[in-house]
């Protein structure tokens, strides 16, 4: 006897027995497996029955929808790392950025879109957000008085940019320099900067390059720059080329030697004072003396001397006056014979009037201490600030520095100091030889007479003649002659500009000389001199 058992008296049965044990979830899942085993069992093999088995289906859906409970639909949630795992599975910043910089298809990327532009008065703003970001606060606290200097043209700056955002910059700034009785148009490369996230992407180079070519296009000889990266202009062709010219030593040291060189505490003769505004015109004619025969000096304008006293980045401004100090309108017919410029415990500039000859002993012996009064005054008031140290920047042939060296401090002469140093480039051989014509007659003469010289450059395998006599000097390429030099490109701009010590360089191998007449012309044409720049002029930095 068989025995039919129906599906829905099989959920009631089931439905009971998860009740009773406190499971109603497990209840509703069993019942629905169970009706659907039962419902497949006992399903009929022929197709007449096909349609009872769809109503009882159908029946079957109807009965378990009404007993299932609502469900909550949530949206779909991507797990996030806890921090330490984000931590340790994300590179460190500086990875991918030196990931970016050596990877050739990131670089492809970076560069899309980038533009090198000359600069016009519109982007001083993005120019000055730039700075924010790329340097720091001095080179930053510079940007706006940059904007006053008397000969700054908007297009003297040169960008990268991407859309409005300028991501590189550079400026150039055109100077004349003064090097031993010539004038040379010179220019200063400043500013070259990159935002950090695209170094490494060769924007500065391109850059130094284009700013170059518009230098050479406006007419300068020479390019001058400051640098901490001298490995970087050194791959531009850029040379290492003047030194740093400075002394240090404890203030009253400075003082005792002073006194003991017979100088007085007291000099009724030479009056100490701030400077006033009338006074400019005195300044000028001093330092046009002291900068006559030297070598490296940048030349100022009136214009150029109010720019600079208007930037403020001194503290002092000191005039030494010969006589009793009295107020006058015509600033000319004072007796102003020295001046002094301080910042914080550094002397940047001082200028004494060269003795003359004098009808009075005593105003002749003012004349010859206003060196020593000045730097004195620079000493106290080192000591009133409770400086431990005072500074003097002057050229390498001032006597001043000997009187530090005897007071127990330090002379710094050499080419870098604090990781700076000076840097040029000739863009113009032939002119710049053409413009030091007098000074190579006159440097022949004295040495030769009325005697031409010749002597030649192989440099880097090219050869190059330069002779000289008194009609003028003659510059060729391809002829070499007896009496050569052999050397670089780099050791050929020092040599030129004074740089070159030429029997420590033949010590040392980087200039070799055919014979001991080239060395001896060598010598005559391009002696070391002691090359100085007024740190005040240091907007080329």
């Amino acid at each position: 006897m068989s025995t039919t058992i129906s599906p829905a008296s099989v959920r009631r049965t089931v439905k009971r027995s998860a009740a009773s044990r406190g499971k109603p979830g497990q209840a509703k899942r069993l019942a629905s497996g169970k009706s659907a085993e039962l419902g497949k069992s006992a399903e009929p093999a022929k197709e007449a029955r096909s349609t009872a088995k769809r109503a009882t289906t159908e029946s079957r859906t109807a009965t378990e929808a009404a007993d299932q409970p609502a469900v909550e639909t949530k949206p779909a949630v991507v797990e996030t790392p806890a921090p330490a795992a984000r931590e340790a599975t994300r590179p460190r910043r500086s990875s991918r950025r030196r990931a970016k910089a050596h990877s050739p298809s990131d670089n492809a990327q970076a560069r899309e879109g980038l533009r090198l532009i000359s600069a016009t008065a519109s982007d001083h703003l993005a120019i000055a957000e730039f700075f924010k970001s790329a340097f720091p606060s001095p080179q930053r606290d510079g940007f706006a008085s940059s904007l006053d200097d008397p000969l700054y043209e908007p297009c003297d700056r040169w960008l990268v940019r991407r859309g409005t955002q300028v991501l590189a910059h550079v400026q150039t700034v055109r100077r004349e320099m003064r090097f031993d009785q010539v004038d040379l148009p010179v220019s200063g490369l400043t500013c070259l900067g990159t935002l950090p996230e695209y170094r490494n992407l060769g924007m500065a180079g391109a850059l130094v390059r284009r700013a170059e070519r518009a230098m050479a296009a406006d007419g300068a000889v020479i390019g001058l720059t400051r640098t901490r990266f001298p490995a970087f202009f050194a791959s531009e062709g850029w040379a290492v080329c003047g030194r740093h010219s400075h002394s240090r030593a404890n203030p009253r040291e400075v003082l005792a030697q002073l006194s003991a060189r017979g100088l007085a505490a007291s000099d009724d003769q030479l009056v100490i004072r701030p400077w006033r505004q009338v006074e400019l015109p005195a300044l000028m004619r001093l330092y046009s003396e002291r900068i006559s025969r030297a070598a490296g000096p940048l030349l100022r304008t009136e214009a150029t001397w109010r720019w600079l006293v208007s930037r403020q980045n001194v503290d002092h401004l000191f005039v030494a006056i010969e006589g009793p100090d009295k107020f006058d309108w015509q600033a000319a017919t004072l007796p102003i014979v020295g001046y002094m410029l301080m910042k914080e415990d550094r002397v940047i500039e001082l200028v004494g009037a060269p003795s003359a000859p004098s009808t009075s002993p005593l105003l002749e012996q003012a004349r010859h201490g206003v060196a020593e009064q000045l730097l004195a005054r620079a000493c106290a008031e080192a000591i009133e600030r409770d400086d431990y140290a005072v500074q003097l920047h002057s050229p390498a042939d001032d006597s001043l520095h000997e009187l530090f060296r005897a007071a127990g401090g330090e002379t710094n002469f050499g080419e870098q100091h604090q990781g700076e140093s000076y840097m040029m480039k000739v863009f113009d051989l032939p002119g710049l030889l053409r413009r030091l014509a007098p000074v190579l007659q006159r440097r022949a003469a004295e040495a030769a007479g009325s005697r031409a010289v010749e002597l030649g450059l192989l440099v880097d395998g090219e050869r190059l003649k330069l002779a000289v006599s008194r009609r003028g000097v003659r510059f060729g390429r391809g002829q070499l002659g007896r009496n050569y030099l052999r050397l670089s490109r780099d050791e050929l701009t020092r040599l030129l500009l004074g740089h070159v010590d030429i029997d420590a360089d033949r010590e040392s191998g980087a200039l070799k000389a055919s014979n001991r007449t080239a060395a001896k012309l060598a010598t005559v044409l391009f002696p070391q001199v002691p090359y100085w720049r007024a740190p005040w002029d240091d907007v080329v930095g």
